[in-house]
């Protein structure tokens, strides 16, 4: 289900700090770091709040500029789901609340893109997240250094991969395993070193690490507009689960 999944997903990048609205872990949680991604700085409406939609809308509202962050909800929906026919979705609307484009969410048997060949650029693999992988990080999290290693170190179990010689890698990706499950976060090549296939490799090598847990499926995000990852990502056999939309009021 999509919201089974929506929930785990939170375990991969988690927030700083959480609350909820309603009953603890069943009703809306509330996720802040800092300002570090969206995903962990956002309401995530899953469950039951306790009351109307309105007055939890206004809970989240508050509670998020109480920490000087721009109110954001997550909204998950099937494709092709109209965010009017979701009465969430039609009530942020109407309040004057503005819808992100989609973030798509792909998954995967890890088995069928473990077994996919690959270059043979060997992958680094490491528990801990060291500078030189940090310094390797795409400019969001150069932007926010401390929500970011906060955010990216809380997952219990977790590798982080990276390609390239000693130094600065020239690509990187998070893997985060939890209940059953793998999450592949923060891919990033740099620049000169794209169209060589390290994305193809990290991707295979993240199924790789879960495969070797006894992990049997797979997760990952990716917006909408990047043709050239959904390309990717479809080539190596991930099919798309579910979209959702960002809503912020400023």
């Amino acid at each position: 289900m999509i919201e089974d999944l929506q929930r785990l997903m939170t375990a991969g990048q988690p927030p700083i700090e959480r609350a909820w609205i309603g009953e603890e872990r069943r009703g809306w949680l509330l996720r802040a770091a800092q300002g570090f991604t969206g995903r962990a700085n956002s309401l995530l409406p899953v469950g039951d709040p306790g009351r109307s939609l309105d007055a939890a809308i206004d809970i989240a509202a508050a509670w998020y500029r109480e920490r000087g962050l721009t109110p954001l909800v997550m909204l998950p929906q099937p494709e092709g789901a109209d965010l009017r026919q979701d009465p969430l979705g039609a009530l942020l609307l109407d309040r004057g609340w503005t819808p992100s484009p989609p973030v798509l969410v792909f998954t995967a048997r890890v088995a069928a893109v473990a077994d996919l060949p690959v270059d043979t650029s060997p992958v680094a693999s490491s528990r801990k997240l060291s500078k030189e992988w940090f310094a390797a990080c795409g400019p969001v999290a150069q932007a926010r250094p401390e929500a970011a290693r906060a955010v990216m170190s809380a997952p219990e179990e977790q590798a982080f991969l990276s390609i390239g010689e000693e130094g600065l890698p020239r690509a990187i990706a998070r893997v985060a395993f939890h209940d059953g499950w793998a999450g592949l976060f923060g891919l990033h090549v740099r620049p000169a070193a794209r169209r060589a296939g390290l994305a193809r490799t990290l991707t295979v090598a993240a199924a790789r690490q879960a495969r070797e847990r006894g992990i049997v499926s797979m997760y990952l995000q990716v917006e909408k507009s990047n043709a050239p990852a959904i390309a990717l990502y479809q080539g190596l056999g991930l099919s798309l689960h579910h979209h959702y939309h960002y809503f912020s009021y400023t």
